[in-house]
């Protein structure tokens, strides 16, 4: 268990919770602090913000820009995100969203198709209870479960490779991960390249080996080094590229709430001295 939890969503992007209850959980847990790091939105931040101070909870209102490099997916989290940057980081980061509603809209055509159910974007995310703008497969997988009484593994099936339901993105509307670093810098955050050791599995190390310098070129600041989806191998070798490079070591759980329930806060992240010394560094 981790006193700092630097990677969470709420029900602005793909997580179950408010962030009022995402720090009243992460508090619950022993958490000293907790990150917001909603997916290509600052939408929750500002409730975020506003709840850490009532529940007496330390954090940063933050957020994780998707993009794509070579066909594989690259999230930079950009941490301690300033109300002034709300609007210019919507506006940014458009075609994300538009490109993230593609694929949802997609995967409802082909319900529509098959006669399994008729329903929009929007009806859907609010039947499902999502806050968000954007369309996300877990609530897609929630709305399923609910009202076709589907189990959870049956909802992933029908919206996973080979599923009835499987839509892919367009890559070519998210952004490049050097325009995020970018961006982020731009707009006064700290850009932490999330779950490394995703892109690893994906692209291959070679890869991940050239792209990092690029990035870090750019104005990376750091690297995601504690993740539920690291093995120890990859931790230790992050932890040494961290080093090499005088890059900022952070970790965190990647909680969605009960949409993915093998994630509990905590799991992964840092120690609370740790996070203070990251936080001064802001």
């Amino acid at each position: 268990m981790f006193e700092v939890d630097m990677h969470t969503h709420s029900h602005y992007s793909d997580g179950s919770e408010s962030p009022t209850q995402l720090i009243m959980k992460a508090k619950r847990a022993g958490l000293k602090a907790v990150c917001l790091t909603d997916h290509d939105t600052t939408q929750g931040l500002e409730e975020f913000a506003d709840a850490l101070k009532t529940h007496k909870m330390d954090g940063l209102p933050s957020l994780e820009v998707c993009s794509i490099h070579n066909g594989a997916v690259v999230h930079i989290l950009g941490y301690e995100v300033a109300p002034s940057q709300h609007s210019v980081l919507e506006e940014a980061l458009r075609s994300n969203n538009e490109a993230l509603d593609a694929k949802i809209a997609r995967a409802l055509d082909l319900y529509r198709n098959a006669g399994i159910m008729d329903i929009s974007l929007k009806e859907m995310n609010r039947a499902a209870g999502c806050m968000g703008k954007t369309g996300f497969v877990l609530w897609l997988r929630e709305y399923r479960m609910l009202f076709g009484e589907l189990s959870r593994q049956q909802a992933k099936d029908e919206t996973e490779k080979g599923g009835l339901a499987y839509a892919d993105y367009d890559n070519s509307k998210f952004i490049s991960p050097h325009e995020a670093v970018g961006l982020l810098n731009q707009t006064g955050e700290v850009p932490i390249w999330a779950h490394p050791g995703q892109f690893v599995y994906k692209a291959g190390l070679p890869p991940f080996i050239r792209l990092l310098p690029q990035l870090v070129k750019r104005g990376l600041k750091g690297l995601e080094v504690v993740h539920p989806t690291h093995s120890r191998m990859q931790t230790e070798l992050f932890k040494q590229l961290c080093m090499e490079y005088g890059l900022l070591q952070t970790g965190g759980s990647d909680f969605h709430g009960r949409h993915k329930p093998q994630n509990s806060l905590g799991q992964a992240g840092i120690s609370y001295e740790d996070f203070l010394r990251i936080k001064a560094l802001l």
